[in-house]
C-alpha cells in the first residue's frame, strides 16, 4: 500500500480507501481470539456486552493498544490532521449464516457533530469479503454531502433505526471491499456504504473506530473522547483516560461515565424528535 500521503489523496478522491495494513495476521488473529472469548463471557454477563459495543478502548487495555498503533494513526493523521480524538470504538460481529445487513447509509446522518468531519476505520479481524458480509462503497459519492435518509426499522437491518438512503447515487459503480486479517478500510462521514449478510460458516469480526479532529463538537451535549495523538486545543470533549489494565476499577468507572453521557444524548435526541 502507498504511503499515508498517497492514501490521503485517494481518500479525498473516492471517499474511502482499502486495504491499509495495520496489524500482522498473527496480531489480528490474537485480537480476534480475545474478542470471541470476551463475547462468550458476555453471554453469561450482559454488562460485558456494553464494553464491546461502546468505547471498548476505554475498558480494555488490549483494545487501547490496537487504536494507538502508529500504522493506523499515521494514516488517520494524513487525512484529519495531527490532532486526533477517538470518539467511538466498538466491535462489529456477524454470526455464521446470519441474515443481518447494513443498508446503504452515511455515518454523519445521526451523529449530531458539527462540522461533520470524521473518519471511520474498520479493522478486519479475520479475512473479509462479500461472502461473509463485507462492505461496499460508492466512489466519489461523498462529494454530494448529506443525503436524505428514511428510518425503516426493518428487522434485518443492523443499524439502530434501519436507516437507509432514499436515492442512492450511481449504485452500479459500487466497489466491494476485500480485506485480509489485519488490514483496514477507511471511509468518510458522507461516504455511502452498505454490507450484506454473512453467508459463511464463520464469524465476520471487525473493530470499528471513529476518529475526529478536536474542533468538532456535539451541539446537544458535552461528550467524551480519547486524545490519541497531538493536542486538544478546543476542549469540546471530556478527555477519557487510557486504561492501565482490562476492566480495572478506573477503566470501569471511565466507561460508565461515558455510557451515562451517551444515554443523556440519546434522550435529548428523542425529546428533539418528539418536539
Amino acid at each position: 500500500m502507498a504511503d499515508p500521503g498517497q492514501i490521503a489523496e485517494r481518500f479525498e478522491r473516492d471517499g474511502f480507501v482499502f486495504p491499509v495494513p495495520v496489524l500482522s495476521r498473527e496480531a489480528a488473529d490474537e485480537a480476534r481470539h480475545r474478542f470471541l472469548k470476551t463475547r462468550r463471557q458476555a453471554e453469561r454477563d450482559p454488562r460485558i456486552a456494553d464494553y464491546l459495543d461502546y468505547k471498548a478502548n476505554v475498558a480494555y487495555r488490549w483494545v487501547d493498544l490496537l487504536v494507538h498503533r502508529p500504522a493506523l494513526l499515521d494514516v488517520v493523521a494524513a487525512v484529519l490532521g495531527p490532532d486526533l480524538l477517538l470518539w467511538s470504538c466498538s466491535f462489529v460481529c456477524k454470526d455464521p449464516r446470519s441474515p443481518g445487513r447494513y443498508s446503504w447509509h452515511q455515518d454523519a446522518t445521526y451523529w449530531g457533530m458539527t462540522p461533520p468531519v470524521g473518519l471511520t476505520v474498520w479493522l478486519a479481524l479475520g479475512d473479509v469479503g462479500q461472502h461473509n458480509g463485507g462492505m461496499s462503497f460508492i466512489p466519489g459519492a461523498h462529494a454530494r454531502g448529506q443525503l436524505a435518509h428514511t428510518n425503516t426499522f426493518a428487522a434485518d437491518i443492523m443499524l439502530p433505526r434501519g436507516q437507509q438512503i432514499d436515492e442512492l447515487p450511481e449504485p452500479g459503480r459500487a466497489v466491494a471491499l476485500k480485506l485480509a486479517s489485519g488490514e483496514a478500510s477507511f471511509h468518510g462521514v458522507f461516504t455511502p456504504h452498505a454490507s450484506g449478510p454473512n453467508g459463511s460458516d464463520d464469524y465476520r469480526v471487525g473493530c470499528a473506530m471513529v476518529f475526529i479532529p478536536p474542533h468538532v463538537k456535539n451541539l446537544t451535549l458535552r461528550e467524551s473522547a480519547m486524545l490519541v495523538r497531538g493536542t486538544d486545543r478546543h476542549g469540546n470533549f471530556e478527555l477519557e483516560p487510557r486504561p492501565r489494565a482490562d476492566l480495572d476499577d478506573d477503566a470501569v468507572a471511565a466507561h460508565g461515565a461515558a455510557m451515562r453521557r451517551m444515554a443523556t444524548w440519546q434522550n435529548e435526541q428523542e425529546l428533539t424528535k418528539q418536539a
